[in-house]
């Protein structure tokens, strides 16, 4: 959040093309919604689970699952597209973080390997090796 944020204060300030407040928000979400998982999950010790080499492809895993909702969600549209005043558009913030979250904590079934031990077929099985890393 911090880059993006310091990323977009020297677009301004070099005049580059920078994004809408939308997608950085967006961003955020995503990573957010990833730290805080990381951190509830391991309470012992969060800040050396969150400043992993694992832990940054996970919050960048959920940054860009968010992102690549909106792009989606305005694409097909299924989302309001970007206000033409500069005005953040809330409910694509908040539809395409919640939506990008499902789906990567959703699994299309579950499978039994051994008799006490099932397995998750699909995206959250990608998710849970990452945590588990």
């Amino acid at each position: 959040m911090f880059v993006g944020l310091v990323l977009r204060t020297a677009a301004e300030r070099h005049e580059w093309m920078i994004p809408q407040w939308d997608w950085i928000l967006v961003a955020c979400f995503g990573g957010l919604v990833g730290v805080g998982e990381l951190v509830s999950r391991y309470r012992d010790e969060p800040t050396k689970a969150i400043l992993s080499v694992p832990a940054l492809l996970y919050v960048m895993l959920n940054a860009g699952a968010s992102i690549l909702a909106l792009a989606l969600g305005r694409e097909f549209k299924l989302l309001p597209p970007p206000a033409s005043d500069g005005l953040i558009s809330w409910s694509a913030v908040m539809s395409a973080g919640l939506g990008a979250m499902l789906v990567l904590r959703s699994s299309i079934f579950r499978m039994r390997v051994s008799k006490d031990k099932d397995i998750d077929v699909g995206p959250s099985s990608f998710v849970q090796s990452l945590l588990d890393a």
